[in-house]
Formats: structure tokens, C-alpha cells, sequence
């Protein structure tokens, strides 16, 4: 049963990592990648959240708790990207333009979670990180992960900060997710009474 709960984390975190590179194999971000200026609110939301997850898990690794630090890159995958970000994303990833600035603004994103992330899971997840670094499209870092320095929080947030500050992440813990997840339930009880097939059928006013 261990093993199972393990294996099934695992193919969570490997799953959220086949998502991001799947959506960002036409990308180059010598050429395609957006100034965070003109990145959505939703795509600065993903990078703090990562950055919150960068200074956890060093924290985690520094003190040697090493189960926290996997649990912490486990809900940030299941949580902030799978059900939060990722979902949201598809139709931008699926319907904008493939130059539109919506998009490479999604995908610009997208390679700076997975180089953090990447980084984040190689003390842990030693094989596969190196797997996912070798697979990020038009990759210009070490040949292994392994010889990559580790990313320093302190520097992304200063400069996520100038565009992202603590007044849109409080708008973001207080507001906008809230909201998002009372949506969600009236959706699911929309579906369950017969009213709605899918959610793109409803509207919220």
C-alpha cells in the first residue's frame, strides 16, 4: 500500500513535468520568450508560487527533512499546477494564436517553472530530473542537471516583485481562488442536477 501511495505521487509529479514540456516543445526562449511585463496575472501567480515552493524546499533540504520537501513539490504539482494553473492554461495553450502574445507568455512561464522545478526535484528524484532536463526544448544549461547551480528565490521574487507585488497576492488568496472554488461547486452541482454537460456550457455572472 506504501509503495502504491508512492508510485502514484510519483507518476503525478512525472505527469505534471510530460504536461509542461509537451506545451513548450515549439519554444526557444532565445527567440520566443515574453518580458514578464506582459505576462498575465495568472502566469506571475504561477511563478510565485513556485518561488514559494523554491524557498520551502531549501529550507526542507538545508535542515535535511527531506519528506517534506518531497510532500511540498507533490502538492505544488497535484495543487497549484494540475488543478489551479495547468487547468486554466488549456485554453490559451489550445486556442491562441501560436505566436500570440497570450500564449508565449504562458510558455515563457512554463520554462521558468520546469528549469526551477527540475532543479527543485534532482536531490530527490535524482534519474527522472535529469530525464526532464535533457527533454526541455532548445535547452542551453549544463548536460546534466546535476552540474546546474541552484536557483536562487531571493532573486526571482525581487524581480517578480516589481510586477507581482503583496497587494495582487493577497487578491489572489482572498478573492480570485475563493471564488474559484465556489465556481467549481456550483458547476459539479450544475452537472450532477442535468443542467450542464460540461462546464463551458455555463457562465458566470
Amino acid at each position: 500500500m506504501i509503495l502504491e501511495r508512492l508510485a502514484e505521487a510519483y507518476r503525478k509529479i512525472r505527469n505534471t513535468a510530460r504536461f509542461i514540456l509537451g506545451n513548450i516543445s515549439d519554444f526557444d526562449a532565445s527567440k520566443d520568450a515574453t518580458p514578464i511585463t506582459r505576462w498575465s496575472e495568472i502566469d506571475k501567480w504561477a511563478l510565485w508560487r513556485t518561488s514559494c515552493l523554491l524557498e520551502s524546499t531549501e529550507e526542507n533540504f538545508r535542515q535535511f527533512i527531506f519528506h517534506k520537501a518531497f510532500t511540498s513539490i507533490y502538492n505544488f504539482c497535484v495543487v497549484d499546477m494540475s488543478s489551479i494553473y495547468l487547468d486554466v492554461l488549456k485554453d490559451t495553450l489550445y486556442t491562441a494564436g501560436k505566436d500570440s502574445v497570450m500564449r508565449r507568455s504562458a510558455q515563457s512561464c512554463l520554462f521558468e517553472i520546469i528549469n526551477i522545478l527540475t532543479k527543485i526535484m534532482a536531490p530527490i528524484l535524482a534519474y527522472t530530473a535529469d530525464e526532464v532536463w535533457r527533454s526541455i526544448p532548445n535547452q542551453r544549461g549544463a548536460e546534466s542537471i546535476h552540474l546546474e547551480d541552484w536557483p536562487d528565490p531571493r532573486k526571482i521574487k525581487t524581480e517578480l516583485n516589481k510586477q507581482f507585488g503583496e497587494k495582487d497576492i493577497n487578491l489572489w488568496n482572498e478573492l480570485i481562488l475563493p471564488l474559484r472554488g465556489g465556481v467549481l461547486k456550483e458547476l459539479e452541482e450544475a452537472r450532477t442536477k442535468g443542467l450542464i454537460g460540461s462546464s463551458l456550457e455555463a457562465k458566470v455572472i
